[in-house]
């Protein structure tokens, strides 16, 4: 049986929130702000299709969001 703990107790939590904890792709919508969704959100779908593994994910999506400007999340 598992023991009940308060979410008080642990130290760090790490959970993917994207339509997990909440109903969007958070990637896409930065990318769209960015102008850039349509170059973005096929890598998403490949992804959660199972097609590519987190990692390779994680790349292609990094390459795109390069140099982009912190400006766009404000």
């Amino acid at each position: 049986m598992l023991e009940k703990r308060r979410l008080a107790e642990f130290g760090l939590v790490v959970m993917d929130m994207n339509s997990t904890l909440i109903s969007v792709e958070t990637l896409d919508e930065i990318a769209d702000l960015a102008g850039i969704r349509e170059r973005v959100a096929p890598i998403t779908e490949t992804a959660m299709r199972g097609e590519i593994d987190f990692s390779d994910s994680l790349t292609r999506h990094a390459a795109l969001f390069k140099g982009l400007d912190q400006s766009v999340l404000q």
